[in-house]
Protein backbone atom coordinates (compact mmCIF):
# COMPACT_ATOMS: atom_id res chain seq x y z
CA UNK A 1 0.00 0.00 0.00
CA UNK A 2 1.55 3.14 -1.02
CA UNK A 3 0.44 6.84 0.05
CA UNK A 4 -0.73 9.11 -2.82
CA UNK A 5 0.38 12.59 -2.46
CA UNK A 6 -1.63 15.35 -4.26
CA UNK A 7 -1.02 19.04 -4.31
CA UNK A 8 -3.20 19.77 -7.29
CA UNK A 9 -6.57 21.34 -5.93
CA UNK A 10 -8.69 19.79 -9.38
CA UNK A 11 -7.83 16.48 -8.51
CA UNK A 12 -10.33 14.53 -6.32
CA UNK A 13 -10.28 10.62 -5.98
CA UNK A 14 -12.97 8.63 -5.06
CA UNK A 15 -11.06 8.37 -1.37
CA UNK A 16 -11.96 12.32 -1.04
CA UNK A 17 -15.70 11.72 -2.34
CA UNK A 18 -16.14 8.80 0.43
CA UNK A 19 -14.77 10.64 2.63
CA UNK A 20 -17.00 13.98 1.49
CA UNK A 21 -20.10 12.16 1.59
CA UNK A 22 -19.28 10.63 5.20
CA UNK A 23 -18.14 14.19 7.07
CA UNK A 24 -21.27 15.98 4.78
CA UNK A 25 -24.21 12.99 4.81
CA UNK A 26 -27.20 13.79 1.80
CA UNK A 27 -29.65 14.00 4.32
CA UNK A 28 -28.00 16.02 6.89
CA UNK A 29 -29.35 19.00 8.34
CA UNK A 30 -27.91 22.36 7.26
CA UNK A 31 -28.49 25.60 7.35
CA UNK A 32 -27.68 27.04 4.14
CA UNK A 33 -30.04 24.19 2.24
CA UNK A 34 -33.37 25.05 4.30
CA UNK A 35 -31.93 28.53 3.57
CA UNK A 36 -31.50 28.11 -0.22
CA UNK A 37 -34.76 26.39 -0.92
CA UNK A 38 -36.80 29.10 1.19
CA UNK A 39 -35.15 31.60 -1.29
CA UNK A 40 -35.37 29.84 -4.51
CA UNK A 41 -38.64 28.10 -4.43
CA UNK A 42 -41.30 29.82 -6.90
CA UNK A 43 -39.62 31.81 -9.80
CA UNK A 44 -36.38 31.53 -9.51
CA UNK A 45 -35.89 30.76 -12.80
CA UNK A 46 -33.13 28.58 -14.11
CA UNK A 47 -29.68 27.77 -11.08
CA UNK A 48 -26.32 26.66 -11.62
CA UNK A 49 -24.62 25.26 -8.50
CA UNK A 50 -20.94 25.32 -9.01
CA UNK A 51 -19.32 22.62 -6.62
CA UNK A 52 -22.20 20.44 -6.31
CA UNK A 53 -20.08 17.67 -5.39
CA UNK A 54 -22.43 14.53 -3.91
CA UNK A 55 -26.09 16.61 -4.10
CA UNK A 56 -25.91 17.86 -0.92
CA UNK A 57 -27.78 20.97 -1.80
CA UNK A 58 -29.03 20.62 -5.17
CA UNK A 59 -31.01 17.24 -4.51
CA UNK A 60 -32.99 19.19 -2.04
CA UNK A 61 -33.85 21.94 -4.59
CA UNK A 62 -34.28 19.48 -7.03
CA UNK A 63 -36.96 18.09 -4.74
CA UNK A 64 -38.53 21.46 -4.05
CA UNK A 65 -39.50 21.84 -7.55
CA UNK A 66 -36.22 24.53 -8.21
CA UNK A 67 -35.01 23.87 -11.94
CA UNK A 68 -31.25 23.21 -10.71
CA UNK A 69 -28.10 22.16 -12.34
CA UNK A 70 -24.95 21.25 -11.19
CA UNK A 71 -21.42 21.30 -11.86
CA UNK A 72 -17.81 19.78 -10.24
CA UNK A 73 -14.61 18.51 -11.04
CA UNK A 74 -14.89 15.51 -9.35
CA UNK A 75 -16.57 12.30 -11.60
CA UNK A 76 -16.56 10.34 -8.08
CA UNK A 77 -18.67 12.91 -6.79
CA UNK A 78 -20.89 13.61 -9.30
CA UNK A 79 -21.32 9.80 -9.26
CA UNK A 80 -22.19 9.27 -5.99
CA UNK A 81 -24.61 12.04 -6.86
CA UNK A 82 -26.50 10.34 -9.15
CA UNK A 83 -26.67 7.35 -7.37
CA UNK A 84 -28.70 9.87 -4.57
CA UNK A 85 -30.77 11.04 -7.23
CA UNK A 86 -31.91 7.91 -8.21
CA UNK A 87 -32.65 6.61 -4.81
CA UNK A 88 -34.88 9.47 -4.65
CA UNK A 89 -36.42 9.45 -7.81
CA UNK A 90 -35.00 12.54 -8.99
CA UNK A 91 -33.28 13.67 -12.39
CA UNK A 92 -30.40 16.00 -11.80
CA UNK A 93 -28.59 17.63 -14.68
CA UNK A 94 -24.93 17.40 -14.05
CA UNK A 95 -21.72 18.83 -15.90
CA UNK A 96 -18.19 17.72 -15.48
CA UNK A 97 -16.35 20.92 -15.11
CA UNK A 98 -13.79 23.29 -13.15
CA UNK A 99 -15.70 26.77 -11.26
CA UNK A 100 -12.68 28.70 -11.74
CA UNK A 101 -12.79 28.06 -15.55
CA UNK A 102 -16.37 26.92 -16.94
CA UNK A 103 -18.56 27.57 -19.76
CA UNK A 104 -21.91 27.76 -20.45
CA UNK A 105 -24.02 27.65 -23.71
CA UNK A 106 -27.24 29.36 -22.56
CA UNK A 107 -27.68 31.53 -19.51
CA UNK A 108 -29.02 31.24 -16.13
CA UNK A 109 -31.01 33.09 -13.90
CA UNK A 110 -28.85 32.29 -10.86
CA UNK A 111 -25.55 31.11 -10.38
CA UNK A 112 -24.80 29.34 -6.71
CA UNK A 113 -21.56 29.32 -4.87
CA UNK A 114 -22.48 27.65 -1.77
CA UNK A 115 -20.26 26.20 1.35
CA UNK A 116 -17.02 28.32 1.00
CA UNK A 117 -15.94 26.73 -1.78
CA UNK A 118 -14.90 30.09 -2.93
CA UNK A 119 -11.97 29.58 -0.01
CA UNK A 120 -10.54 26.38 -1.95
CA UNK A 121 -9.30 29.04 -4.86
CA UNK A 122 -6.45 30.51 -4.03
CA UNK A 123 -5.72 34.06 -4.32
CA UNK A 124 -7.25 36.30 -6.78
CA UNK A 125 -6.68 35.72 -9.86
CA UNK A 126 -8.50 32.33 -9.94
CA UNK A 127 -11.28 34.11 -7.65
CA UNK A 128 -11.49 36.44 -10.02
CA UNK A 129 -11.92 33.79 -12.84
CA UNK A 130 -14.57 32.03 -11.19
CA UNK A 131 -16.12 35.25 -10.37
CA UNK A 132 -16.26 36.56 -14.50
CA UNK A 133 -17.15 32.97 -15.39
CA UNK A 134 -20.39 32.94 -13.23
CA UNK A 135 -20.83 36.64 -14.68
CA UNK A 136 -20.45 35.24 -18.47
CA UNK A 137 -23.23 32.25 -16.82
CA UNK A 138 -25.74 35.09 -16.45
CA UNK A 139 -28.21 36.78 -18.14
CA UNK A 140 -28.01 40.41 -17.40
CA UNK A 141 -29.99 40.93 -14.26
CA UNK A 142 -29.27 37.39 -12.83
CA UNK A 143 -28.66 36.79 -9.29
CA UNK A 144 -25.18 35.32 -8.06
CA UNK A 145 -24.93 34.31 -4.49
CA UNK A 146 -21.70 33.20 -2.67
CA UNK A 147 -21.27 32.05 0.75
CA UNK A 148 -18.05 33.24 2.36
CA UNK A 149 -16.13 31.38 5.36
CA UNK A 150 -15.34 33.93 7.87
CA UNK A 151 -11.02 34.10 8.55
CA UNK A 152 -10.78 31.94 11.56
CA UNK A 153 -8.19 33.14 14.50
CA UNK A 154 -6.62 29.77 14.49
CA UNK A 155 -4.74 30.47 11.03
CA UNK A 156 -2.83 33.72 12.87
CA UNK A 157 -1.33 31.08 14.86
CA UNK A 158 0.86 29.20 12.69
CA UNK A 159 4.72 30.48 13.02
CA UNK A 160 8.22 29.27 12.67
CA UNK A 161 8.36 29.30 16.18
CA UNK A 162 5.08 27.72 17.03
CA UNK A 163 4.26 23.96 15.25
CA UNK A 164 1.30 23.27 14.09
CA UNK A 165 -0.84 20.68 15.39
CA UNK A 166 -3.47 18.40 13.92
CA UNK A 167 -6.99 18.97 14.58
CA UNK A 168 -8.90 16.12 16.01
CA UNK A 169 -9.22 13.36 13.54
CA UNK A 170 -12.43 12.16 12.56
CA UNK A 171 -13.46 8.85 11.91
CA UNK A 172 -16.73 6.99 10.08
CA UNK A 173 -17.07 3.13 10.20
CA UNK A 174 -19.27 1.32 8.25
CA UNK A 175 -19.40 -2.78 8.52
CA UNK A 176 -15.47 -3.98 8.30
CA UNK A 177 -14.68 -0.82 7.12
CA UNK A 178 -13.43 2.56 8.72
CA UNK A 179 -12.24 6.19 7.25
CA UNK A 180 -10.32 8.50 8.72
CA UNK A 181 -9.42 12.23 8.63
CA UNK A 182 -6.59 14.35 9.94
CA UNK A 183 -6.16 18.22 8.88
CA UNK A 184 -3.02 19.89 9.86
CA UNK A 185 -2.53 23.65 9.34
CA UNK A 186 0.64 23.98 7.82
CA UNK A 187 1.35 27.63 6.83
CA UNK A 188 -0.15 30.97 6.96
CA UNK A 189 0.99 33.71 4.55
CA UNK A 190 -0.03 36.91 6.57
CA UNK A 191 0.73 39.19 3.21
CA UNK A 192 -1.84 37.38 1.23
CA UNK A 193 -4.21 35.83 4.18
CA UNK A 194 -3.41 32.28 3.19
CA UNK A 195 -3.48 29.25 4.64
CA UNK A 196 -1.94 25.99 3.61
CA UNK A 197 -4.05 22.72 5.26
CA UNK A 198 -3.03 18.89 4.75
CA UNK A 199 -5.59 16.65 4.47
CA UNK A 200 -4.86 13.08 5.48
CA UNK A 201 -7.53 10.87 4.50
CA UNK A 202 -7.10 6.40 5.51
CA UNK A 203 -9.55 3.76 4.39
CA UNK A 204 -9.22 0.46 6.65
CA UNK A 205 -10.97 -2.82 5.70
CA UNK A 206 -10.65 -5.54 8.35
CA UNK A 207 -8.09 -3.97 9.86
CA UNK A 208 -5.61 -3.24 7.47
CA UNK A 209 -4.98 0.04 6.03
CA UNK A 210 -6.15 -0.32 1.95
CA UNK A 211 -5.43 3.61 0.90
CA UNK A 212 -3.88 6.72 2.14
CA UNK A 213 -3.58 9.62 0.25
CA UNK A 214 -2.24 12.97 1.21
CA UNK A 215 -3.91 16.38 0.01
CA UNK A 216 -2.09 19.89 -0.03
CA UNK A 217 -5.15 22.59 -0.13
CA UNK A 218 -4.25 26.18 -0.17
CA UNK A 219 -7.15 28.05 1.65
CA UNK A 220 -7.94 31.91 0.76
CA UNK A 221 -9.38 34.00 2.96
CA UNK A 222 -11.12 37.05 2.26
CA UNK A 223 -12.37 40.16 4.15
CA UNK A 224 -16.10 41.66 2.73
CA UNK A 225 -14.47 44.66 1.62
CA UNK A 226 -11.82 43.19 -0.64
CA UNK A 227 -14.27 40.40 -1.90
CA UNK A 228 -17.04 42.09 -2.62
CA UNK A 229 -14.91 44.87 -4.73
CA UNK A 230 -13.55 41.98 -6.84
CA UNK A 231 -16.99 40.94 -7.08
CA UNK A 232 -17.60 44.67 -8.84
CA UNK A 233 -15.07 44.28 -10.82
CA UNK A 234 -16.28 41.38 -12.51
CA UNK A 235 -19.38 42.72 -13.50
CA UNK A 236 -21.75 42.60 -10.95
CA UNK A 237 -23.39 45.14 -8.27
CA UNK A 238 -23.34 43.68 -4.84
CA UNK A 239 -26.79 43.63 -3.64
CA UNK A 240 -26.89 42.53 -0.02
CA UNK A 241 -24.10 41.17 2.67
CA UNK A 242 -26.16 39.23 5.38
CA UNK A 243 -24.59 36.91 7.97
CA UNK A 244 -25.31 33.13 9.17
CA UNK A 245 -28.06 32.74 5.90
CA UNK A 246 -30.53 35.77 7.74
CA UNK A 247 -30.66 38.65 5.07
CA UNK A 248 -30.62 41.95 6.76
CA UNK A 249 -28.61 40.81 9.41
CA UNK A 250 -25.12 42.51 9.20
CA UNK A 251 -21.90 40.77 9.43
CA UNK A 252 -20.35 41.27 13.10
CA UNK A 253 -18.11 39.25 15.84
CA UNK A 254 -18.89 35.52 15.68
CA UNK A 255 -20.29 35.11 12.57
CA UNK A 256 -20.16 31.55 11.16
CA UNK A 257 -21.24 32.18 7.50
CA UNK A 258 -21.28 35.30 5.17
CA UNK A 259 -23.46 35.45 2.00
CA UNK A 260 -22.61 37.99 -0.66
CA UNK A 261 -25.77 38.38 -3.46
CA UNK A 262 -25.09 40.79 -6.62
CA UNK A 263 -26.94 41.34 -9.48
CA UNK A 264 -25.34 41.23 -12.73
CA UNK A 265 -25.01 44.47 -14.67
Amino acid sequence: MTVTWLADRSTHSDLTAEVYQLAKPIDGDYRDVSFYVDLLRGGSGRVLELGCGTGRLQLPLLAAGIDVEGLDHSEGMLERCRAHADERGLHPTLRLGDMATFRVDDPYDVVLLASGLIKELPGRDLARQCLSACRAALRPGGRLYVDLVPPRSSSLAISPDRPTQPAPPRYWRSGDTAWSLTTVLLDYDAATDRTTALRRYEKWQRGALVACEMHEFPLQDWSIETFCGMVADCGFQVAEVFADYRPGRPPGPGDKDWTICAIGI
